[in-house]
């Protein structure tokens, strides 16, 4: 298959319309030209790639490859697209086509694309992780390989350390390295590392949700196959066993650049370079320069950044266990630990994430069961071993916010379930009361299975909640009442993708909610009252709507008022899917959708 350039004038950073294609962008600001000339070997803004994606700007170039912002035509949306690129040998000709420049190498080459295509295979591995950024696709083109995953605005943890002048306080330190230990706790439970865990692979998004990025630094040598795996090294952050040739390393090597990332975001400075520790380890604990420090997370730091590999934790998931439980753990050069605490359970530190955001026109149905995409930012790879990189090019063009979500201080617990739950369960996630996010499918059963969300009254302290039937019309689930959702006053994200109801009176309370999904209809045929909308008149805070008519064909249309809407200010995108209506009330919204999903 090759590639095809596309001749109308596009903005490839927003892209939107250009009357003129020459200059900055009015929209946004890019200017191609600039972004040409800083990577000249990278496909041209505008080629198509797999008949779906139009590729834009760079986001950043290493040694191995060159990260796109693409949009995908099929789902109107941004995605990233990592393409195999490896410099050293290999070259751009004829437009599009990747080459190998000396016939010597060609098997180098195909035995790096070969581990590229098993990095898109280990990432599909965590599709639907809240912390891992997953692939959606990989797919060959141009004589050299490419994947696939969502691109979300935010910033690296590595700006947002910058932007908080060098260092960050505990708590905002904890809220982000607590999802990336539970991103390395799937991820070695899978059998798999990460290698290169740096503030730099770690990304927050505009929502405040974490994700753990860039799972190509570990590759075997082009240069010699026969050799050991070949890692692509940060001083500070790399433990002494990837340094050696053959060293034997294993999940306590992330651990050990987990730890690296604590110390220098609290810090403000670097661990020194490991490899010169082992004759005179002169790392200073976090609790000289941060009296305040609690204990438990100061041994459990220098635990992690022991030297030597059994010193450590011996995966995320003991590291994981010593902080969010607060035990004072044994560790290298610190003085003996008085009585460990009992263990404090459950209390976390949890950026404020949002329930796993599922694109809406593949919409109802990836979040009814689907698998969807994956929801990453690819940043810029690493230039050079043992060397600190280049500075990558910035983030956005326009740069992103600093996200708020961090400053946030209270201990917070996300569930995000994927295996659908019966009544039992339910009744047992009314007793986790420390939840501030919660996800979860209904399983169904022949003829419908009804069930009763009194039990989730008791959460009052979360922010997000997302229940959804599973889709399967063969095996129904319906919930009896949302009468039991009307006490927890303190959401801002409420998605009810459940068939059955045309009172939605109960949510009348939940004035602090910012985004809402809604199936309107009982049966798919009968119409519900037209103002059935009615409840959402006080919903001032509203800023994302979605509303569904429960169809029993795609025939199906159910009209409806919207007149409750019209003074909801601060909604910018609204959808409705088997809906006719007067669309006046919302014709001021930018994001208006009154058309069916696919």
């Amino acid at each position: 298959m090759s590639s095809r350039t596309r001749t109308d004038h596009t903005c490839y950073n927003c892209f939107q319309p250009l009357e003129d294609p020459f200059g900055p962008c009015p929209q946004c600001g890019f200017d191609l030209a600039d972004n040409r000339e800083k990577f000249p070997t990278a496909l041209q803004a505008g080629m198509v790639l797999n008949d779906r994606y139009i590729v834009g700007r760079v986001l950043g170039q290493g040694g191995f490859g060159i990260t796109y912002l693409a949009f995908d035509t099929q789902l109107q949306a941004k995605v990233a697209i990592k393409e195999y690129m490896p410099g050293e040998i290999a070259a751009r000709v004829e437009g599009a086509a990747v080459s190998v420049m000396a016939d010597t190498r060609s098997e180098d080459f195909a035995y790096g694309a070969e581990r590229f295509r098993e990095e898109a295979r280990t990432l599909a591995k965590f599709i639907g992780h809240p912390n891992v950024a997953g692939v959606s696709s990989y797919f060959d083109e141009n004589g050299t390989s490419y994947f696939v995953m969502d691109y979300i605005e935010g910033i690296s943890f590595k700006s947002y350390i910058a932007n908080a002048g060098g260092r960050v306080s505990t708590d905002e330190a904890l809220n982000v390295m607590i999802p990336v230990l539970r991103a390395l706790t799937a991820v070695h439970a899978e059998g798999f590392i990460h290698r290169d865990v740096t503030p730099d692979n770690i990304y927050i998004s505009r929502d405040g949700n974490v994700k753990l990025l860039d799972f190509g630094s570990a590759r075997y040598s082009i240069g010699d196959k026969s050799k050991s795996l070949d890692v692509i090294l940060k001083v500070g952050y790399a433990p002494k066993e990837q340094y050696i040739r053959r060293g034997r390393q294993g999940p306590y090597t992330d651990v050990y650049s987990c730890a690296a990332c604590l110390y220098g975001a609290l810090t403000g400075v670097l661990p020194p370079e490991s490899l010169d520790r082992l004759e005179e380890d002169e790392l200073v604990p976090v609790s000289q320069v941060l009296p305040d420090i609690p204990e438990w997370l100061d041994r459990a730091i220098l635990k992690g950044l022991a030297v030597q590999p059994e010193n450590r934790f011996q995966s995320a998931a003991e590291f994981l266990d010593a902080v969010e439980n607060q035990i004072v753990v044994e560790a290298p050069g610190a003085a003996p630990a008085a009585q460990a605490p009992e263990k404090k359970g459950g209390r976390i530190f949890f950026i404020a994430a949002a329930v796993a955001v599922l694109a809406v026109c593949v919409g109802i149905g990836a979040f009814l069961g689907g698998r969807g995409r994956s929801t990453a930012y690819v940043p810029p790879e690493p230039q050079a071993e043992v060397q600190q990189p280049e500075e990558p090019p910035p983030v956005e063009q326009t740069p992103a916010p600093q996200p708020s979500a961090p400053v946030n201080t209270q201990y917070k617990r996300p569930l995000h379930l994927t295996v659908p739950q019966t009544q039992e369960d339910i009744n047992k996630l009314g007793e986790k009361t420390d939840l501030t996010d919660l996800s979860f499918y209904l399983k169904g059963a022949e003829g419908g299975a009804y069930y009763d969300l009194s039990p989730l009254s008791n959460l009052t302290d979360l922010n997000s909640l997302a229940i959804s039937d599973g889709g399967y019309k063969w095996e129904p689930a319906y919930v009896q009442s949302l009468e039991p959702l009307g006490s927890l006053t303190g959401l801002k994200k409420l998605w009810i993708n459940v068939s059955g109801f045309d009172d939605f009176s109960p949510l009348e309370t939940l004035t602090e909610l910012e985004d809402l999904s809604i199936i309107i209809g009982t049966d798919g045929t009968t119409p519900p009252d037209q103002g059935v909308l009615e409840p959402l008149r006080n919903m001032t805070n509203l800023r994302e709507l979605r509303v569904y008519g429960y169809a029993a064909s795609s025939d199906t249309r159910y009209s409806l008022d919207l007149s409750p809407l019209a003074e909801l200010e601060k909604i910018k995108k609204a959808e409705f899917h088997h809906i006719t209506a007067d669309w006046s009330p919302v014709e001021h919204v930018p994001g208006l959708i009154k058309e069916d999903c696919d």
